[in-house]
């Protein structure tokens, strides 16, 4: 901190009343307003509209809800779509699963490459054909 200064006692204005929504991420106006359409069963609906926020439309056909959500802080919105894991999925629109997709990506490395880890699942690949027991 820097430049601090104190005012003169008793100048103080009243209190400002922080509500719940401005400490949630989610309600961030951080990212230009994107309309997400994701798909999730009835079943966790509920818990959907919680993580990412109220839905501007809703549309049920049989047990799948397709929820369009307002985005407006895109690193909070995926953090918590990846915390939803299966229970829902972005369908639209398509830059923003590609987003999505690249994000996911950065966590995985092709089976063979620079990072991979080169041991079999079972251990140590210098004891694969070789018979165990007493010499």
């Amino acid at each position: 901190m820097s430049d601090v200064a104190l005012d003169p006692p008793g100048t103080a204005g009243p209190l400002r009343e922080v509500t719940a929504d401005e400490l949630n991420p989610i309600t961030w106006k951080r990212d230009p307003r994107v309309d997400v359409v994701v798909e999730t069963s009835a079943e966790h609906e509920r818990q959907v509209t919680a993580m990412l926020g109220e839905p501007s439309t809703r549309e049920a056909d049989g047990e799948v809800v397709r929820l369009t959500v307002p985005m407006t802080h895109r690193a909070a919105f995926r953090a918590r779509l990846y915390e939803l894991g299966r229970r829902a999925r972005v369908v639209a629109p398509p830059e923003v699963v590609d987003e999505i997709i690249a994000d996911l990506r950065r966590f995985v490395s092709p089976l063979g490459g620079p990072s991979a880890d080169r041991r079999s699942p079972g251990g140590d690949e210098s004891h694969k054909g070789k018979e165990s027991g007493p010499e």
